[in-house]
């Protein structure tokens, strides 16, 4: 419907490799370097890069005061901004075990989620499991854009006027060689493999009606 809008406040979500769903969002970006075996499991459409080592992803930082939209209920994980969650989210993180060398580092530009960005990485998550998922959400739908799925959840959240893909992708955690161990708290969207592995799963968001309403998604 004309004037609907992302809810307002301080939250961000993965960036589709088309971009953000607006001009609104901030933009950022975190390249995290595993000890190997990483694999993912779907049509791998978020921005950034994913190889068997490394993980590019970038994110549309929502960083506004708050307006006439709220998050219904859902079953879905934002990352967190600005040290708390939205109203109906509960806290948790993500600490991984990094592997960055001198030839390849861990890096970080723009605005970032909340978190630690240095030799490890670790995400600040917000996550609601209140919604049913057959029961439609109404958010913007002119833009593909990516949610993340809570861990105890089989299917992804029906969106109004959208397809939905979903992907899954593996990162190998290090064995705790320079002092951190790989961990998890509260709520949040990973689920444990084997060999040490985190399993993040996320839903694809697409335009049912590409050339009605949005015709320059695909150029």
């Amino acid at each position: 419907p004309p004037g609907l809008e992302f809810p307002g406040g301080q939250w961000a979500i993965p960036a589709h490799s088309s971009g953000c769903p607006n001009g609104t969002f901030l933009t950022g970006s975190r390249t995290q370097q595993s000890v190997g075996g990483n694999r993912w499991h779907g049509q791998f459409v978020l921005q950034g890069d994913f190889t068997e080592n490394m993980f590019e992803q970038h994110f549309c930082v929502q960083d506004s005061a708050p307006n006439n939209f709220t998050w219904p209920g859902v079953n879905m994980c934002v990352h967190r901004r600005g040290g708390q969650c939205p109203e109906g989210f509960k806290e948790g993180y993500v600490q991984y075990d990094d592997q960055p060398t001198a030839e390849r580092p861990n890096t970080d530009s723009g605005d970032l989620p909340d978190g630690v960005f240095g030799q490890d990485t670790r995400f600040e998550f917000c996550c609601r499991d209140t919604g049913f998922p057959n029961e439609e959400l109404v958010l913007p739908s002119r833009q593909p854009f990516v949610l993340i799925k809570h861990r105890e959840r089989r299917d992804c959240h029906l969106v109004r006027g959208m397809h939905i893909e979903e992907l899954r992708l593996e990162i190998q955690n290090a064995a705790g060689e320079n002092g951190t161990i790989a961990q998890t708290g509260g709520d949040h969207p990973v689920s444990s493999g084997d060999s040490n592995s985190y399993h993040t799963r996320y839903c694809i968001y697409k335009p049912a009606m590409i050339g009605e309403f949005n015709t320059d998604y695909g150029r």
